[in-house]
């Protein structure tokens, strides 16, 4: 097999020299050059037999010869055949010690592209389902302090959503047996645990309140939990509503979704 032809089965290459003509491009470089440079429609241009970079290209070289070592660029086209998504690797050439111009390697990342924003929309449309599916959605730093809270906790605890944000999350109610689970609540920050069945008594009056079961999990750095709706007896008492900053106090990671 001939050097050319095994050039032509890899992967879209170009090579410059120091002018910064293109002084080699494969068979599959030249086939995509048309959608990723505008100036490389016209076949005259392209066919011309060292080339100068196209502006988009020349602008990618400026940077290697601003210092940048290598130059990633993740390019989207529209070909023929629909988008396509095009990752490029651009590099200064080395002969003897000295500059002897720029080179760039292609990689079709399209189907990487087209899992990653499918499975993107995927989480999104879980996590709605579950938003919708639960009465009261909240989110707190690795502290317990509020980050997010839904409209339906602002509506209960006749406070606008956004005032609540920066409060402990025990600010919203008492957990239910309060004394009891004390220790555990005492050591969520550190233990990062997921928990379920942790009753909070929320409500200002005794036609507001509602006692709430919990569930929370951490995922990634932070934590989030889901509270349902459930009206019922239980006496009211009012937490600290300020920020936890405690003895237990933390200024490092916190708790998502």
């Amino acid at each position: 097999m001939r050097t050319v032809d095994l050039l032509d089965r890899m992967q879209p290459v170009y090579l410059t020299g120091r002018n910064r003509t293109i002084d080699y491009m494969n068979g599959p470089f030249r086939d995509i050059a048309p959608d990723l440079f505008p100036e490389f429609k016209s076949a005259d241009r392209l066919d011309q037999p060292r080339p100068p970079a196209p502006r988009e290209l020349d602008a990618i070289l400026d940077r290697i010869a601003g210092g940048e070592d290598t130059v990633e660029i993740l390019q989207q086209v529209q070909t023929a055949d629909g988008t396509r998504y095009y990752r490029s690797s651009h590099f200064r050439l080395v002969e003897d010690g000295a500059p002897a111009g720029y080179a760039g390697v292609y990689t079709d990342v399209t189907s990487e592209n087209d899992a990653a924003r499918y499975a993107e929309r995927t989480t999104s449309r879980f996590e709605d389902i579950v938003r919708a599916a639960s009465d009261w959605v909240w989110e707190t730093d690795k502290n317990l302090n509020l980050t997010y809270v839904s409209n339906r906790i602002g509506d209960l605890t006749e406070t606008p959503p956004r005032q609540l944000i920066g409060r402990y999350l025990f600010s919203l109610g008492v957990p239910e047996e309060a004394e009891r689970r004390q220790p555990e609540i005492g050591r969520l920050p550190d233990t990062l645990m997921p928990f379920r069945g942790l009753v909070l008594l929320i409500g200002r009056t005794e036609e507001t309140r509602r006692r709430s079961p919990c569930r929370a999990r951490p995922i990634s750095m932070t934590i989030a939990g889901t509270s349902p709706d459930i009206a019922g007896p239980g006496p009211i008492s009012h937490a600290n509503s300020r920020r936890n900053t405690g003895p237990g106090f933390r200024k490092r990671r916190c708790w998502t979704v």
